[in-house]
């Protein structure tokens, strides 16, 4: 069920990124194109304001000779008006002669009524003006003379630029100059010649001039001349004053006008507008659009390609992160991740965690194998998923251990038939190509209380693990709920972790200090060694036993810290022996498996004795055999190493392990130390002590000196020292002693302290010498 959602969220998950990344890339393109179109026509602009630029001087200056044509044409009306009133009583005949000389087209003679009595023109004459045509206003007026623009003559119904001037008897003159004449007179000096000469040597599609009244004065299309702009799309570029422009659609051409207002004497003449065929811009466009299209598609692919990939190796790796590859269940992680995100949620759900452990899983590993197993648990996993009526999520913890997670229930009874449930799964019988198996089970279980919901994961598997560590195969039922009881047992040990880890970073601390006890010679009654032996006094429990805070340290991978710092503080006391001249006492010290079998055991040790100006001769260190049997060779390599510096090398709690005596001729000791255990019985009479005087025998045929421990009455000591033991130790002869009180023991009794010693020794080896 946790593989179909995680699937899903995969899914879900590509499709989002796929989506996002088609509306980025579809985004992209339309920002790309806009980009490339906008950039052609910011570039076609700037040409075509180049080009209009280039032009604007000329067209400024075509204009400004046009008007001084016009104003010279002007003058030649007036002086030829001038030269009529000199002449003012000329004939009618005499009209024509001046119109050829003055070089003007017609003459007529208007008399004091308004009617024409004389003209160049006879059809004119008889003519009489009317109220609103154009002469009309100079005839009423009481002016000279008036020089009008072109019109169309109403009579003749040709155009003609006329000027009236007026004689001293009310009549006028009125003389005209005709449009084509003018035409012919400014020829020379046209726009229309300039525009034309441009559009040929430039391929323009369309070049004009435009006045300040909208009206097209010249143009390289001359149907376009005297027309006036009504378009309001360029009206409103017009009305600009600075460089536009725009695209058109003309004749079923994209046309881009550029717009350049023309000034002459600061003064805006008029505006130069430059159009320029768009077709080879637009092919150009759609060329470089389409490449940028045909890259982001193959970039579009590769990343959905890339993407698809990720996607697949993202599983494969979330697989790997989440699921153990063994059982094939989802792992702690997930399990860390789920708890987390319902601690987060807004309605807190009752959870609890239930760790089960299978009896048989030892038993079933040694006689079939590993894969065997597998298939086994695979099987009954599916089987509490399927066919327990519970909704659970199971979770794979360690080789013999997996872990369910229980929500939505109603009370503890509730996970109390969870178990009964998941035991009657599991005892059904399994048939596999091996034969038919059942798996036996226990349960510890421990609920995620909402007032204590923070708890880290870690915290809820070692409550899990301490109630499965209270059944025993006594108990009547299979299950355990965690309890304040096993839970005090649990804050036992993190209190005490946190106070060691104190120790290791200050080892001057004096609530973690070491207890001297002396191992005695049985031949002279001497001190010949002290062992060191550890004592931690917590703050909130007082002193910890040995075996107690030394387990834990075991358990939180302390040990090694903490050995390192019992072995400081021995090669300390050490140095002060020696300083005080007893440096033929040594101080023992005992060494875990785990300090030993470590890589920097030797290079530590070495450091330390040079640190602390301790050398071998110093110190014995005394190892375990239940934890070295399997590692006698790097075991010897490392031993040989330290007693070439001095060390002896003492074999602690013999006897107590399995291997004892297949192994001590490999091992590379100076010494063996007999477990209390075969010293207790020696003063009873018990059978047992056979094996202790085996031993001692054994030892010395060895080469090997003897320690017994444990040494607590009179008995002992008498079967020990009739039977040849070398050194003896126990609270008979000193209790472990702090470290002044050892002092006084040396000063008291430097060389026999002990007097009960030697006489043993005197009584079971003194006389027999002597008899020999």
């Amino acid at each position: 069920m946790i593989r179909s959602k995680i699937s899903k969220t995969h899914i879900k998950l590509f499709l989002l990124s796929s989506l996002v990344l088609t509306g980025i890339f579809l985004f992209l393109g339309y920002l790309m194109l806009s980009s490339i179109e906008r950039y052609a026509f910011q570039e076609k602009m700037k040409s075509s304001v180049n080009t209009a630029k280039a032009y604007s001087y000329s067209v400024s200056k075509n204009i400004a000779a046009r008007d001084a044509l016009i104003t010279l044409l002007n003058e030649k009306i007036e002086i030829a008006g001038e030269t009529l009133l000199i002449h003012g009583g000329l004939v009618e005949e005499n009209l024509t002669e001046l119109a050829e000389d003055l070089k003007v087209d017609t003459i007529d003679l208007y008399n004091s009524e308004g009617v024409i009595i004389a003209s160049t023109i006879p059809e004119n004459i008889g003519w009489t003006i009317y109220e609103g045509h154009p002469v009309y206003s100079f005839y009423k007026s009481s002016e000279r003379s008036y020089v009008e623009e072109i019109r169309t003559d109403t009579i003749s119904g040709l155009d003609f630029k006329f000027g009236y001037f007026r004689l001293q008897d009310g009549g006028f003159f009125q003389v005209g100059v005709s449009a084509e004449s003018i035409n012919e007179f400014i020829s020379s000096f046209a726009l229309m010649e300039a525009f034309g000469e441009i559009k040929k040597s430039n391929a323009l599609t369309c070049l004009c001039f435009i006045d300040p009244s909208h009206s097209v004065v010249a143009s390289t299309d001359p149907d376009n001349v005297s027309k006036v702009v009504t378009d309001p799309e360029v009206l409103e570029l017009l009305e600009r004053n600075i460089e536009s422009g725009k695209l058109f659609n003309v004749e079923d051409r994209e046309v881009y006008q550029t717009y350049v207002p023309i000034y002459h004497e600061e003064e805006r003449i008029g505006t130069l507008m430059v159009g320029e065929d768009f077709t080879s811009t637009r092919r150009l466009i759609d060329r470089v659009s389409y490449a940028g299209i045909v890259i982001l598609v193959s970039l579009y692919a590769g990343i959905i390609f890339l993407l698809l990939s990720t996607q697949r190796k993202n599983k494969e790796l979330l697989e790997a992160a989440y699921f153990d590859e063994a059982s094939e269940l989802p792992n702690q992680r997930l399990l860390r991740e789920i708890l987390e995100e319902r601690r987060m949620g807004e309605e807190p759900k009752k959870q609890a965690v239930v760790l089960i452990q299978s009896l048989e899983y030892k038993n079933l590993h040694h006689e079939y194998g590993n894969e065997h197993l597998k298939d086994l648990v695979k099987v009954m996993v599916k089987r509490i998923t399927e066919e327990c009526r519970f909704s659970v999520q199971v979770f794979s913890y360690t080789e013999d251990r997996f872990l369910v997670l229980v929500e939505d229930y109603e009370s503890k009874n509730e996970l109390v038939a969870l178990t009964k449930e998941i035991t009657k799964v599991m005892e059904l019988p399994v048939r596999t190509t091996k034969g038919i198996d059942i798996l036996k089970v226990k349960f510890g279980i421990t609920e995620i209380k909402q007032d204590n919901a923070q708890r880290s994961l870690d915290r809820i598997l070692k409550e899990a693990s301490v109630a499965l560590s209270t059944i025993s195969k006594a108990d009547k039922v299979n299950y355990a709920f965690f309890s304040e009881l096993s839970g005090r047992k649990l804050q036992m040990e993190e209190v005490v972790e946190q106070e060691l880890r104190s120790v290791i970073a200050d080892d001057y601390m004096t609530s973690f200090y070491l207890v001297f006890q002396p191992l005695v010679s049985m031949e002279d009654g001497s001190i010949v060694a002290f062992e060191a032996l550890s004592r931690f006094v917590s703050k909130k429990y007082g002193e910890i036993p040995p075996v107690k805070f030394i387990e834990i340290a075991e358990k939180k991978d302390l040990i090694l810290p903490i050995g390192k710092i019992i072995l400081t503080k021995a090669c300390r006391y050490a140095k002060k022996l020696k300083d005080k001249g007893y440096g033929h006492i040594r101080v023992s010290v005992n060494i875990s498996g785990l300090q030993i079998l470590s890589e920097e055991f030797l290079d530590d040790t070495l450091k330390t004795m040079e640190k602390e100006q301790v050398d071998g001769s110093s110190l014995m260190f005394e190892i375990s055999e239940n934890s070295l049997v399997d590692h006698v060779d790097t075991l010897n390599e490392k031993l040989q190493v330290l007693r070439e510096k001095g060390v002896l090398i003492s074999l602690d709690n013999f006897g107590v392990g399995s291997s004892s005596l297949h192994h001590l001729k490999g091992l590379r000791v100076d010494m063996l130390k007999i477990d209390k255990l075969f010293i207790g019985p020696l003063s009873k009479g018990d059978p047992s002590t056979l094996i202790t005087k085996d031993i001692i025998n054994m030892a010395k045929g060895m080469g090997l000196q003897v320690v017994a421990e444990g040494v607590e009455e009179e008995g002992q000591l008498d079967y020990l020292a009739k039977h040849s033991c070398d050194l003896v130790q126990g609270y008979l002869l000193s209790s472990p002693l702090e470290e002044e009180e050892a002092n006084l023991l040396l000063i008291a009794s430097p060389f026999v302290l002990w007097p009960k010693v030697m006489e043993k020794n005197r009584i079971y080896h003194g006389t027999a010498s002597q008899e020999s």
